[in-house]
């Protein structure tokens, strides 16, 4: 597509800004970094299957400024009809999270829909791939 530009990170791109956690389910230790709250990467999506992020600049200039939540919801519906697979075969949903690259634990916090929508932050576990479209 003429004037776009895709990338992929991994967490070890990103380091030293990374950070460790345990998986409540497996135990394993977990190299995971996250965007700035200044970064604006809204909407994002993760892949169900795997966990892997995408964020789409374009999508943003849709959501925002804040609309009406069935605006959203139609908007929301739109972009992810038109996302490509993720790289593991999967496909991307607003419902979707980051997920254990062992056991898949899903790293999910419930966010109601338009939090989820306008959540800053996108998390990048060991093991995912983000796919950053400008």
């Amino acid at each position: 597509m003429p004037g776009n530009s895709r990338k992929y990170a991994r967490v070890a791109s990103k380091r030293p800004y990374t950070r460790h956690m345990e998986c409540p389910e497996c135990g394993i230790s977990i190299e995971y970094w996250w965007t700035s709250g200044m970064s604006m990467a809204f909407p994002h999506f993760y892949c169900e299957d795997c966990g892997s992020p995408i964020v789409r600049h374009k999508d943003k200039a849709a959501v925002w400024p804040i609309k009406e939540e069935e605006e959203v919801r139609t908007k929301i519906d739109e972009i992810i009809a038109e996302l490509p697979p993720c790289h593991c075969g999967g496909r991307y949903t607003l419902d979707g999270c980051p997920r254990c690259p062992k056991c898949k634990y899903r790293f999910s916090d419930e966010k109601p829909f338009k939090e989820r929508v306008y959540m800053p932050h996108i998390y990048l576990l060991t093991g995912a791939k983000m796919l950053v479209e400008k």
